[in-house]
């Protein structure tokens, strides 16, 4: 044996257990232990020199003193299709522009959809069946044959106007840069209510002011009305008067916490998004790239909201006030 007793040996498997399973044992307690006092430090983006808007080039058209934007579809693609079937499918057939431009060729448009209705793509199976394209209307059936459809695709809210480079003279056609960038939102109370309103700033809304990038006066009055903050015949001097403090900005990657329901949240701030309802705002996660889904949450009735800063160790500092940024 060696030189050694049969009850001086040890089982292997408790050989293992002493010296490698207690061990690691502990070194997943530890960094258990060490999680809960992680700390985060995220980049604010507070930068004014950023890409004001996608290159999405969108017309409009004008209707009952609102403008709309216009898309365009091609009823022979797969997203052109699905476009099709949910405007039809939801009762919004007006939207498309040639049932009332053009009721006759939509009418016939129609009626090839309807019995092809059961296919992938009911105007595809029709040109298989007969040979032919759909047409526009006209007597002797030699009309044009027609590949897309217009639409209007909503309302025009964030986006820049840049119909003079088309050659479109001031309230004629116009012609925009749709889905403009976040710069920041501002937060002010209301005394009057005890409510909170968060007011969204785009970076096409900044101008170099003074050597300064800055938004002026009278764009910051246009942004509270857009914002339901005042109405039209209120400016940014009269903030004061209609009891609303100012309280607070967000730039993308602050930290906001936020009462809702009861019940504390903590998050990272993206946007101000959702422009037509008030108070929405676009979150991400604290300890990841992202969320599988978009979170979109209202603060509407909220009766908390605090930013928390944070130094680049992860130190917190709460804030609840602060100067305004302009």
């Amino acid at each position: 044996m060696d030189g050694h007793r049969a009850d001086d040996m040890i089982d292997d498997n408790l050989y293992k257990k002493l010296m490698y399973e207690e061990k690691w044992f502990d070194i997943r307690s530890n960094i258990s232990a060490a999680e809960g006092e992680v700390k985060y430090s995220h980049n604010v983006d507070k930068k004014t020199n950023r890409v004001i808007c996608n290159q999405t080039i969108r017309g409009s058209k004008e209707i009952d003193g609102k403008t709309y934007k216009v898309n365009k579809i091609n009823i022979y693609t797969k997203e052109g299709i699905e476009t099709f079937r949910r405007k039809i499918d939801s009762g919004k057939e007006d939207d498309f522009l040639m049932k009332k431009t053009d009721p006759k060729t939509f009418n016939n448009l129609m009626e090839i959809y309807n019995e092809y209705i059961d296919y992938d793509n009911p105007f595809e199976e029709y040109v298989k069946v007969t040979g032919d394209y759909p047409k526009r209307y006209s007597k002797k059936n030699n009309g044009p044959r027609i590949e897309s459809l217009r639409y209007l695709d909503g309302e025009v809210r964030s986006a820049l106007d840049i119909s003079h480079k088309y050659g479109h003279e001031k309230g004629s056609k116009k012609v925009f840069l749709e889905s403009l960038t976040s710069y920041r939102m501002d937060v002010y109370y209301n005394d009057n209510d005890k409510q909170y309103y968060l007011v969204g700033i785009k970076h096409a809304s900044m101008r170099f002011l003074d050597g300064k990038c800055a938004i002026d006066d009278k764009t910051y009055t246009r942004i509270l009305r857009d914002e339901k903050v005042i109405d039209d015949t209120k400016t940014v001097a009269d903030l004061e008067g209609l009891g609303y403090r100012y309280m607070m900005s967000f730039y993308e990657n602050d930290i906001i916490q936020f009462e809702k329901d009861g019940r504390m949240y903590e998050d990272r701030f993206l946007s101000r998004a959702n422009l037509d309802r008030r108070n929405y705002i676009e979150l991400k996660p604290i300890n990841k790239d992202k969320y599988e889904r978009r979170r979109f949450v209202s603060l509407a009735k909220t009766k908390k909201i605090v930013k928390v800063n944070t130094d680049i160790l992860g130190n917190r500092f709460y804030v609840t006030q602060e100067k305004f940024p302009m």
